[in-house]
């Protein structure tokens, strides 16, 4: 899997799923539905690739699990490790 170098959006948006799942540990939803329902739905709702670059990152980091259902639909849920915060200096 390639190296994933985020910007400052990806990780702003890594950082709100990651402390939405702390808490709501046993949330699991597909893209669609982290973006209406976990994310300010206005502000996500015309940003879903970035939601899903970001979402790609969490995986990455071992903040959230990718699983996919029977109908091959990918769904995330937390991996139960914290983002850590970015720090500003």
């Amino acid at each position: 899997m390639p190296e994933i170098h985020p910007d400052d959006e990806i990780v702003t948006i890594a950082q709100e799923i990651s402390d939405y799942l702390i808490g709501h540990a046993n949330a699991a939803d597909s893209l669609e539905g982290v973006v209406k329902w976990w994310l300010t739905r206005q502000r996500y709702e015309q940003a879903a690739d970035k939601v899903q670059q970001a979402l790609e990152y969490l995986v990455k980091e071992g903040v959230v699990k990718k699983a996919h259902t029977t109908r091959g639909r990918s769904v995330y849920l937390s991996a139960s490790r914290r983002l850590p915060r970015k720090t500003t200096g």
